[in-house]
């Protein structure tokens, strides 16, 4: 069967090297034979010699040499017999010993002769790679049953096959698949992948780029009975499927308050947007990306603000909105004297400590000589999110992109008092009173503008039953441990037989505690053992939209890093499979050369399926394009026309040393010279690598050092040809994955459907009240000084969102409802009065010196450590640290 497979290749063998007489005599074993016959006859030829000699001698030498013969002659047969050919009893002489070393130089030098005629010149030395045999496949990788049945491990990618067994590769690791269009790729490899990892005993999650929604229409009913969950992101019929926010993780981020992590979230998301690695001048794109950036971060600010929530106003195509409405309009200041942008003013009204003034500044958008360049970049970009089904899609969030990697977690809300708290979170089957598993949490504080508390966030994989308990144990009071029982939920059993249950199991007290002593104010327990299949479904005759699937894998891969992170082994719970199908046509995904240099570590793969090498050198750039070959540690290639593709290969490969023969002579000469050369030559030359059949396949797996026991092999390329030829999915997976189906017969359930976007409308007028009260980090500080000190039920809030020039009577009727918590004096020794303090504020908002208050005197004799400041939880006991506040020094 090996021999089979590789007989063209030994063929060639043959007709690169040896022809011929020359062949045999040149060979090892024919040189050995050869001296050893030609020592053997140079001794018996010796021996015989010598002996012959002697007798010779005696005879002459004898007294009475009538009486030897018996007459006068001489009888020469006395001297040729048999006897003569070896030593005589007597002895071997030195004689003998020399004629013996003479005849084994004779040997040597014959063999030496040989060896320099007609012995080969090659020695490896221009290569000696060579293709991996059937033998070398089989004890390397897993063996499968190549269908239906299930198999035990991990998932993996498809090597080789023979027969009715394919091999798969169930290590962690990248590949890159190479096939030009109608080469098959999807026949061969990306509904094979998906069949072998659903067929897994420990199945995998799938995150699949879909063209033309061909695998998700094929493969929807076999996942399902697999046990799989099957989600699609349908940017094809954005009215069907899932409901994606691409900004839903920087209001995750905005609403926590962590603001740096929002602004990078940002940049991920715009960077997918606007970069073009081949432009020639990088200026209008980079200048739109951070507009953009900026009008996505002044959203957050403005509908997370305590007096304006409005979050699900924070979409797209309000980005899209907002740039088109305030970016295009000017109107006239100052009595017409000047003219003034509605965007500039906009941003120019923000505080210093905005992140999204900050970020403006960076955009050139008001240069006025470059505004108009950067708007139509910025605009043409924003346009596939303003068309209603589009904008319906992208307007609501549905997917939990945390659940892809970890399918089970806790969700512990406490009081903000524990924030900082480590927890240990024992698991304890039923009725045992020994722990079986352990975790370690620790209790971070979430203050957004509508909630305050702590959260212990973690991901377990341990196996549950009903009745199994969890106990949260505070490392510093262990006393105060709380235990709840688990309890899963059932749903029935779907369509295909199998139970199903609700996501979150039921939690309920073991101990009797009253409400009041409770420190835990809600517990929620994800528990799913169902594996997730998440297809992207994109027009293929629509390359615009593709941008929303790279924002989309890029945003998972992050999500899932940034929670391995806090992991422990720093790793997903369960692997993660990217099949991304036609990666050459998405736009450039941000990262991604980086993201494939770490990702195998935290059990995520990537599986890139491309046209040629050439489109990825399009899209990333030569030097980001090399990384990202690089680490893809297997290389599958099916078929190109491309001859740079091809050549890149062919290198991949490897090369063998050959012997080349040449003659020369004149015409009509009998003579000739004829010499032997080495050369190299490719495995596979890239002419034969254009010229595969059906089927055949080459796999180079750059890194597979090590077989199914441990033992050193080398990384050989395989070809896949003869009886390792690959099947095509119509040849055997029909009956799983029916290309036929239409997906009109899968029902696909949406939010976003009925959504009513006007909804959602952002109110312009508002947004461009020159009058909007626009307040500074220190100057809400203050006010909040001033109220937390002086009033009970004293809040900030109710200065947002008014008007600046606030007068002093205003103001008092925005406080006079206030109760005073206790009596205090001004700098005169008299007592406050709400006039007093509502002079004050103004002169705060107005930046002129405060009349009636002391904020000196009140740093020192109140204790502002539990104070919500803006900035961070400080007392702030020094200039420098009023000065991090943004508060005055000097008054």
């Amino acid at each position: 069967m090996r021999t089979k497979s590789y007989a063209w290749l030994k063929d060639r063998s043959k007709e690169g090297n040896h022809k011929g007489l020359s062949a045999y005599l040149g060979n090892w074993g024919m040189i050995v034979f050869v001296g050893v016959t030609v020592f053997v006859g140079s001794a018996i030829a010796a021996t015989f010699l010598i002996e012959t000699i002697t007798r010779l001698g005696l005879f002459l030498t004898a007294p009475d040499f009538q009486l030897l013969t018996g007459f006068s002659g001489v009888n020469w047969r006395t001297f040729i017999k048999l006897r003569n050919f070896y030593p005589d009893t007597r002895g071997v002489t030195w004689l003998h010993w020399g004629s013996y070393g003479l005849a084994f130089g004779v040997a040597l030098y014959t063999m030496f002769k040989l060896r320099s005629r007609y012995g080969t010149l090659n020695r490896n030395q221009k290569g000696d790679s060579a293709l991996a045999t059937l033998e070398e496949i089989s004890r390397t990788y897993t063996a499968v049953p190549e269908k239906k049945k299930e198999w035990d491990g991990l998932g993996g990618t498809l090597i080789s096959r023979v027969k009715d067994t394919v091999f798969v590769d169930e290590s962690t690791q990248n590949t890159a698949i190479i096939g030009t269009s109608r080469s098959g790729k999807g026949e061969l490899l990306v509904f094979p992948m998906i069949d072998i990892n659903s067929r897994a005993s420990a199945k995998p999650n799938l995150v699949i780029n879909d063209p033309k929604g061909e695998l998700y229409t094929a493969s929807y009913e076999t996942l399902r009975k697999r046990g799989y969950r099957v989600e699609v992101l349908n940017i094809l019929n954005p009215t069907e499927g899932r409901s994606y926010n691409p900004l839903e993780l920087v209001k995750q981020a905005f609403e926590k308050g962590d603001y740096a992590e929002a602004q990078k979230r940002t940049k991920t998301l715009t960077f997918s947007l606007y970069n073009n690695p081949n432009a020639k001048e990088p200026f209008w794109d980079n200048s739109a990306q951070a507009l953009v950036s900026a009008i996505i971060l002044a959203l957050c600010e403005e509908y997370y603000d305590a007096d304006n929530y409005h979050p699900e106003r924070i979409t797209l195509k309000n980005v899209a909105s907002f740039l088109s409405e305030m970016g295009s309009k000017n109107y006239s200041k100052d009595g017409g004297k000047t003219e003034v942008n509605a965007l500039d003013e906009y941003f120019e009204g923000l505080p210093p400590t905005s992140v999204a003034k900050q970020q403006y500044a960076t955009s050139n958008f008001a240069k006025v000589n470059t505004r108009g360049s950067i708007f139509s970049v910025a605009s043409s970009k924003l346009e596939i999110f303003t068309g209603d089904a589009i904008a319906k899609l992208t307007s609501i969030n549905s997917i939990d992109m945390t659940r892809v990697g970890f399918p089970k977690q806790i969700h512990l809300r406490t009081d903000i008092r524990l924030k900082g708290q480590d927890f240990e979170v024992l698991f304890y089957q039923k009725n045992q009173t020994q722990p079986f598993g352990k975790e370690i949490g620790r209790v971070e504080a979430v203050s957004g503008p509508t909630t305050q508390c702590g959260l212990l966030h973690l991901h377990f994989d341990y196996v549950l039953a009903d009745g199994d308990r969890i106990q949260f144990v505070p490392r510093d009071n262990p006393d105060q441990a709380v235990t709840y029982s688990f309890q899963r939920v059932s749903k029935g059993h779907n369509q295909y037989g199998k139970e199903e249950f609700e996501d979150f199991a039921h939690m309920q007290w073991c101990e009797d505690v009253s409400e009041k002593e409770r420190a835990i104010q809600s517990l929620e327990v994800l528990y799913i053992t169902d594996s997730y299949a998440v297809f992207m479904v994109v027009p293929d005759y629509d390359s615009s939209m593709h941008v929303i699937c790279s924002i989309f894998v890029r945003q998972i891969y992050q999500t899932l890093s940034q929670l391995a992170t806090i992991t422990r082994g720093q790793k997903l719970h369960r692997r993660v499979q990217f099949i991304l199908d036609e990666f050459g046509n998405m736009p450039p995904i941000e990262g991604m050369d980086s993201m494939l240099t770490v990702c195998l570590g935290r059990n995520i793969l990537f599986a890139l399926v491309v046209q040629g090498y050439n489109q990825i050198d399009s899209l990333y750039g030569k030097d980001k394009a090399t990384s990202i070959k690089d680490n893809c540690q297997n290389h599958l290639y099916i078929f190109t026309t491309n001859k740079e593709t091809a050549k890149e290969i062919s290198e991949k490969i490897g090369y063998r040393t050959i012997e080349i023969d040449s003659r020369s002579g004149k015409v009509l000469d009998l003579d000739s010279t004829r010499t032997t050369s080495v050369d190299r030559q490719p495995l596979l030359s890239e002419n034969r690598l254009m010229q595969l059949q059906e089927g055949e396949m080459v796999v180079i797996r750059s890194i597979m050092r090590r077989d199914k026991k441990g033992r050193d092999i080398r990384p050989k390329a395989i070809f896949n040809t003869g009886k390792t030829r690959m099947k095509y999915r119509y040849q055997y997976l029909a009956e799983d994955f029916d290309t036929e189906k239409d997906r009109h017969e899968l029902r696909i359930p949406s939010l976003h459907a009925e959504l009513q976007l006007y909804l959602l409308q952002m109110d312009y007028e508002e947004l461009q009240n020159p009058q909007r009260m626009r307040i500074s980090t220190g100057q809400r500080n203050e006010i909040k000084m001033i109220l937390d000190t002086v009033f009970l039920n004293g809040t900030i809030s109710v200065f947002d969102r008014k008007n600046k020039n606030l007068s002093a009577e205003e103001i008092k009727g925005l406080i006079a409802s206030f109760v005073l918590e206790q009596d205090k004096v001004d700098r005169d020794g008299n007592r406050l009065t709400v006039e007093n303090i509502a002079y004050d504020i103004q002169n705060i908002l107005k930046g002129k010196p405060l009349e009636y208050i002391d904020l000196d005197s009140l740093l020192e004799e109140e204790d502002f450590e539990e104070m919500d400041f803006d900035e961070q939880y400080i007392k702030p006991e020094n200039k420098k640290q009023k000065i991090a506040l943004g508060l005055r020094t000097e008054t």
